[in-house]
């Protein structure tokens, strides 16, 4: 059962995700799948997306553990980093 029956929406995918939800593996306890395992993993990372609860999913958008890592040779970041994003 997806979160669209119980709260009205669910996540399908999330750009550049943080590090924490990049390194969750829903097919951990399962074996490998062989040629078809890309395919298996993509599909289970999008099931895992869709069963995620609205609050889990703020928490993962909200992520501020990680520092920003793209700045220009001056050293000044180019793109504002997780801390700076949720001040505005």
């Amino acid at each position: 059962v997806t979160n669209s029956s119980c709260e009205g929406f669910r996540l399908e995918g999330f750009d550049a995700r943080p590090p924490a939800l990049s390194s969750m593996d829903p097919l951990l306890d399962v074996g490998g799948f062989g040629a078809d395992a890309g395919k298996v993993a993509r599909k289970a990372g999008r099931v895992m997306l869709q069963r995620m609860p609205a609050a889990e999913m703020f928490l993962h958008f909200f992520d501020l553990h990680q520092a920003p890592d793209e700045t220009d040779r001056g050293g000044t970041p180019q793109l504002l980093g997780p801390s700076e994003a949720a001040e505005l």
